[in-house]
């Protein structure tokens, strides 16, 4: 039998609200019997992939987030300090976090690393630094910051920074459990509730809000409007099973023989699947290749690329063709 899911973690060592999330998280995760599954991820290529700025980058929200940040600290009875350097490098903090290590000594190793940054105002882009930290958690720091430099390290985290943007995370820190996505620290008290079973949101209720209809955008968003999938009705075996498949994999909300979300509605009927060409198919349109380069390296499956368009395709578990593709004059994200 097993036991509830755990709370996945995403966070970035240049986050202040993410050392105050860790700090929060791990008293929460005992109280509620959740595990923690901690999930390195560069802010940096969030950022990236959907066109924001950093607080850095925003000086009055910089100077904001600094005196907010120290409220939240002081209600949390730790100590926060300005870092050595901010912004700086995180790359080789975040994928010494992200080695092969038993659990226990990882979160030794994030909440040191976390510590180290906005507590002790030391710079943890330096080797010296994290390799310190490392033996501090009992491992062997020079043997860590070796293997974090190795060409699979590099590639780890950038797989799941990119997992993090195909799953819908988009800033830092997140936790996703049970399906709900839980965005800053400031969000903590809804996610407490939500573990709680005190979800202002009932279930029955908890329909997705995606995306409406625009009145005006702004010029860069408004060259052409999203097209969207409304609704697919597809025969299966085991129509609910279908749906909660959906669910795990896209991000839907499952209810019965349905699967829905932002991306649109998929309603399931008992019968024999589709099995044609494979230009029959649901395709789901990403904002960006790497999203597609990403849900590829999930699947294990091939990479379809021109100048001008990115595309892996998967079947669902009764065989339905599924695309997942990019296309750079295509609606800026959706699907069709």
């Amino acid at each position: 039998m097993t036991g509830p899911a755990p709370l996945r973690f995403y966070f970035d060592y240049v986050s202040s609200n993410a050392y105050l999330a860790w700090i929060a998280l791990e008293p929460m995760a005992a109280r509620f019997g959740r595990e923690i599954e901690l999930v390195p991820t560069l802010f940096a290529g969030l950022l990236g992939a959907y066109g924001q700025l950093g607080p850095a980058e925003v000086p009055p929200k910089m100077r904001w987030m600094g005196r907010n940040n120290l409220r939240k600290a002081l209600l949390l009875g730790i100590e926060l300090r300005p870092p050595a350097f901010h912004p700086f490098n995180p790359l080789l903090p975040l994928r010494a976090s992200s080695l092969d290590m038993p659990e226990d000594a990882r979160r030794r190793l994030v909440t040191g690393l976390f510590r180290a940054t906005f507590g002790e105002q030391r710079h943890v882009s330096e080797p010296a630094v994290v390799a310190a930290v490392a033996d501090a958690a009992g491992l062997d720091g020079r043997a860590i910051v070796e293997a974090a430099g190795a060409p699979e390290a590099k590639q780890r985290l950038r797989r799941q920074t990119d997992d993090a943007i195909a799953t819908g995370v988009f800033g830092v820190p997140t936790v996703i459990v049970d399906g709900e996505l839980f965005w800053g620290y400031d969000d903590f008290p809804f996610l407490e509730r939500f573990l709680d079973g005190r979800d202002p949101i009932p279930p029955a209720a908890r329909m997705p809000i995606g995306p409406q209809r625009a009145s005006a955008m702004r010029a860069p968003h408004r060259a052409r409007p999203a097209l969207r999938l409304a609704h697919v009705n597809l025969a299966a075996r085991d129509p609910e099973a279908l749906a909660r498949w959906y669910a795990d994999t896209f991000g839907f909300e499952a209810r019965g023989p349905f699967a829905y979300g932002a991306m649109g509605l998929l309603s399931f009927e008992r019968g024999e699947p589709i099995r044609t060409h494979e230009s029959f198919h649901i395709g789901f349109e990403v904002p960006t290749r790497t999203e597609v380069e990403g849900w590829a390296r999930r699947f294990g499956t091939a990479l379809e690329e021109e100048p001008r368009y990115a595309a892996t395709r998967i079947r669902d578990p009764e065989g339905n063709a599924i695309e997942i593709y990019w296309e750079p004059d295509g609606p800026a994200s959706g699907t069709r």
